[in-house]
């Protein structure tokens, strides 16, 4: 009988708090993805309009809102595939760190949060954030299996920001 070497033990990283699990599940850093929506001061040579920027600004602190919204759902929906995944496996609500309904509470005030932000900026920009939400639903429900369909939903997301950015100032 051959002698059997004992499987290799990895550690995961300590447990977060549940503060900076929940910190951790917004994705912060892929809020940067929403700067394109300051295009629409840089395009129309309004830099110098400062009621442009508190536009603009209220437009990115929505969009990163419904985004970090849009992740908190995907994770909970995704939880059980996540926790067999190499690197997903860290994020917090598959780690157990986050729980679920912890996780759908914040999204819904975010979701609020980002409606609330845009609503002065008028109707455009309220129904391109409804349509930047739809298609990130649509994405985490079920466009993301599917080939090409995936890769034209993350362009039309990037789209829909420069319009809302656009629609903003």
């Amino acid at each position: 009988m051959p002698d059997l070497e004992p499987a290799p033990i990895f550690d995961l990283p300590r447990r977060r708090s549940p503060l900076r699990a929940a910190l951790v599940s917004l994705r912060p850093r892929q809020w940067t993805k929403n700067l394109l929506l300051f295009a629409g001061i840089i395009f129309a040579a309004k830099l110098g309009d400062l009621s442009r920027w508190a536009e603009g600004l209220a437009a990115f602190g929505a969009y990163c809102a419904a985004s970090s919204a849009s992740y908190l759902v995907n994770d909970v929906r995704d939880a059980e595939h996540d926790r067999v995944h190499p690197v997903k496996r860290t994020r917090p609500i598959a780690r157990g760190e986050l729980s679920p309904r912890s996780a759908e509470a914040i999204a819904a005030l975010l979701l609020v949060s980002a409606v609330l932000l845009v609503a002065p900026l008028g109707i455009a920009s309220i129904l391109l954030l409804c349509t930047f939400f739809a298609l990130q639903a649509a994405y985490t429900l079920a466009l993301k299996h599917i080939v090409l369909l995936d890769v034209m939903t993350i362009a039309g997301l990037f789209v829909v920001r420069a319009a809302a950015g656009a629609a903003a100032v």
